[in-house]
């Protein structure tokens, strides 16, 4: 069964200019958030000890001031990330966070599929319905 699997992080390295993997390595680069959805069921985890006032109902999250990985059972199944490759692997695996059976990028098989390989477009294409403009911007705001 796949996991899909979301990462929002910060950093004083600039993504955009310096790249996936150097973001990934950059000493200040850190998760503020990982969720999680496994057949339905979702997962948030605060590995910053970040404070939330309410999750949608039915996601279980954990607030945490350590790194430890407070979902094992996630770790058996593969991972599928939109971008995978570029940014939340090499993110995850730079900050010694433990593996899944195996990464997907849904970027790749979009693109394989002749699809658009940006989220905002092919959400837009399967669904009619693109980004959340004001999320993107606040989440900026907050990074």
């Amino acid at each position: 069964m796949p996991v899909f699997m979301d990462l929002e992080t910060r950093s004083h390295c600039d993504l955009r200019s310096r790249g996936g993997w150097n973001y990934s390595r950059d000493p200040s680069t850190e998760i503020l958030s990982a969720t999680f959805v496994d057949g339905g069921r979702g997962f948030v985890w605060l590995p910053l000890g970040g404070r939330v006032s309410r999750l949608p109902e039915g996601v279980e999250w954990v607030q945490s001031d350590s790194a430890t990985f407070p979902f094992p059972e996630l770790l058996q199944w593969s991972w599928v990330a939109h971008n995978a490759d570029g940014f939340d692997r090499i993110v995850w695996t730079a900050l010694g966070l433990p593996s899944p059976r195996a990464w997907f990028d849904s970027v790749k098989l979009a693109r394989e599929a002749g699809l658009p390989g940006g989220l905002g477009k092919l959400s837009k294409y399967l669904w009619g319905e693109g980004k959340d403009d004001a999320g993107g911007k606040a989440m900026r705001r907050l990074a």
